[in-house]
C-alpha cells in the first residue's frame, strides 16, 4: 500500500482534490460531539468547546467539526489511502478548528505538516504576501469583543495542533491536502516552487510512529 501511495503524485492531484469542497451549512450533532469527546474538547460549562489549533475555548457555533475529506464526496476517494468509506465519519477524519481558521483550511491557504521526530502536527501558513492572511484576526468583530483574544494567523504559523497523547486525525489525509495545498500556493505564487516537505510515507520508514494511522478498529 505505501508503495501504491508513493506513486500518487502529481497526476493524482487534479483528480483527488477535493478541497475546497461543497461547505455543509448544518453540521452533524452526532459527529461533532464524537470529536469533541476523543479530542477531549470538552469543557464543564457545556456551552463552549476547544478550538484544537488556538487551544482556546469558544461558543459552540463558532467551532466547526471540519471533516479532512470533505464529507460532499460520500467517501469517494477514501480507498485511495487504504481508507474505507465508513471512515468518513470517523472521529479521525475531522478536526475542531474556529470559524476561520476552518475556511482557510478549506481554500488551502494553510495545512498541517507532521513533523515525526516531535510527533506533532504542525500548522504552516501558505497564503503570505500583502494580500495573504499573516495579519489578519482569527476572530471576527463580535468574538474579538466576547474573548480579548486578538490572535493573528501570524501567531498560530507554525503552532501545533493541540491533541490528547498518541490520538491523530488520520496524517495521510492531511498530508495528501497539505501536498494540494503547497501545488495550488505555488500556482498562486504564496511560496516558492522550491518549497517542499517530506511525504508521511516517506517518513514512516524511517521513525516509529506513535499510533495507528489506520482506523483503530484495524489494529490488531
Amino acid at each position: 500500500m505505501e508503495q501504491h501511495l508513493r506513486k500518487l503524485r502529481i497526476s493524482k492531484i487534479k483528480e483527488l482534490d477535493i478541497w475546497p469542497g461543497n461547505r455543509t451549512q448544518i453540521e452533524q450533532a452526532e459527529f461533532k460531539d464524537q470529536l469533541i469527546v476523543k479530542y477531549e474538547c470538552g469543557h464543564p460549562n457545556q456551552h463552549t468547546i476547544k478550538c484544537m489549533v488556538l487551544n482556546a475555548y469558544f461558543n459552540r457555533d463558532v467551532v466547526r467539526a471540519s471533516h479532512i475529506w470533505k464529507y460532499c464526496t460520500q467517501g469517494i476517494g477514501l480507498t485511495e489511502f487504504g481508507l474505507r468509506y465508513n471512515d468518513l465519519n470517523c472521529y479521525r477524519n475531522g478536526l475542531l478548528m474556529y470559524t476561520s481558521i476552518e475556511q482557510a483550511f478549506d481554500r488551502k491557504e494553510l495545512c498541517f505538516i507532521y513533523d515525526p521526530f516531535q510527533a506533532k502536527l504542525i500548522l504552516k501558513i501558505l497564503h503570505k504576501g500583502d494580500d495573504g492572511l499573516m495579519n489578519s484576526m482569527i476572530l471576527d468583530k463580535n468574538d474579538l469583543k466576547l474573548y480579548k483574544n486578538y490572535t493573528q494567523f501570524k501567531d498560530i504559523d507554525g503552532k501545533s495542533l493541540s491533541l490528547p497523547k498518541n490520538v491523530y486525525p488520520f496524517r495521510r489525509l492531511l498530508n495528501w491536502h497539505a501536498r494540494c495545498a503547497h501545488e495550488y500556493a505555488k500556482t498562486k505564487k504564496w511560496i516558492s516552487t522550491s518549497d517542499n516537505f517530506d511525504d508521511f510515507y516517506d517518513l514512516s520508514d524511517l521513525v516509529s510512529l506513535p499510533g495507528d494511522d489506520l482506523n483503530e478498529e484495524d489494529i490488531i
